[in-house]
């Protein structure tokens, strides 16, 4: 039997061990910081410096802070979710379900709300894998997230999504399946880019590293003692020390390797926000980036929305809900197709594993 105690102690003395390491390296690291900030000739050498690692582009001054307006008395906003149920061989189920929820919120003279939920069964020989079924969850959510602002455009529409606008997911698979997806993945967003549609990604407690990889270069040429220790910390620690709330660093493009297959307009840049509780990081589109008018709507919709949901988008916190798939949902759908299988007469293979499963847990 597992010694649960046992491994609790093991994972609580390694994070102690790595909050110590922090904790000595703090000072350190945002004097490290302060360097880069003041070294103006730092910026142009940095990409080539390290290959290896993920190192953004920007022009401009790191040391800018951009502050951001919280209130915007007209605009409407999108937000989409999904989520799923996985085919489960236990129950004998060959087929996944993809829920699409989302909500359109208005805010003018006569402020509305209206929610909405889209199922998908994928079934009928279609392929079931994990894999699939993830991408297919995010082309839906593309497609949804422009159907409907094209159903009712006004002028300060923006759709915001949750999580990036980069498809990691795709980033290790096969090359046939990727250039599937993506292929489209851009045809969704080439619609956006021609009606001119603003959207944007909203990453809450980032887990990326593109300004502590910048921190990393500048410390091995300067400081290489301090290196490794830079790559302890997330870029949402250093922002924590480094902006006020309402405050934005500038825009940074992201250079990962699977942007090459993005169009140009719609490759991914981004900038972090302080929103008053967290760091979050906010992506959009390279013709947003370059266009101040679009990118001051998707800035001040953002705060906007982070304020009145306490700290993150409410849209987005709305968005989850009309999208999330329960236990008990994923009870029924197993029963209705377990149903329709029987009442079709097929055979329903759950499995011996399943049952003894069920007897133990009684």
């Amino acid at each position: 039997m597992i010694n649960d105690a046992h491994i609790w102690e093991q994972l609580v003395s390694k994070q102690q061990m790595r909050w110590s390491l922090k904790a000595q390296t703090h000072t350190l690291l945002l004097q490290v910081w302060h360097d880069v900030l003041n070294d103006i000739s730092f910026n142009c050498h940095a990409v080539k410096q390290a290959p290896s690692l993920l190192l953004p582009s920007w022009s401009g001054l790191l040391d800018q802070k951009i502050f951001l307006r919280d209130h915007l008395p007209n605009y409407r906003v999108i937000a989409v979710d999904g989520s799923q149920i996985y085919p489960d061989r236990h129950e004998g189920l060959e087929c996944a379900l993809i829920h699409v929820g989302g909500i359109e919120l208005v805010y003018g003279q006569s402020s509305t709300a209206r929610v909405f939920n889209e199922p998908h069964v994928i079934a009928g020989g279609q392929d079931v894998s994990v894999e699939t079924i993830d991408s297919l969850r995010q082309e839906y959510e593309l497609k949804k997230s422009l159907d409907c602002v094209l159903a009712h455009t006004t002028k300060d529409s923006v759709i915001l999504f949750d999580g990036s606008l980069i498809f990691w997911h795709l980033a290790e698979k096969p090359t046939a399946f990727r250039d599937e997806y993506l292929t489209r993945y851009a045809a969704v967003l080439a619609r956006l880019y021609e009606q001119r549609i603003a959207h944007a990604g909203y990453v809450s407690l980032p887990h990326n590293k593109d300004l502590v990889n910048i921190l990393r270069v500048y410390a091995s040429a300067r400081y290489p003692e301090l290196a490794d220790a830079c790559a302890l910390w997330l870029d949402r620690e250093l922002m924590a020390d480094f902006l006020a709330p309402g405050q934005r660093t500038i825009v940074f493009q992201s250079n990962a390797s699977l942007l090459e297959f993005y169009e140009s307009y719609a490759r991914p840049y981004f900038f972090y926000v302080h929103t008053g509780h967290e760091i979050g990081r906010v992506e959009v589109p390279q013709w947003i980036a370059q266009d101040p008018q679009a990118l001051a709507l998707i800035e001040h919709v953002v705060m906007d929305q982070c304020r009145k949901g306490e700290g993150y988008p409410v849209a987005l916190a709305e968005a989850h809900q009309q999208a999330v798939v329960t236990y008990a949902d994923r009870a029924r759908f197993c029963r209705m197709v377990q149903r329709l299988a029987i009442g079709r007469g097929l055979a329903i293979a759950s499995s011996i594993k399943l049952a003894k499963k069920r007897r133990l847990s009684v």
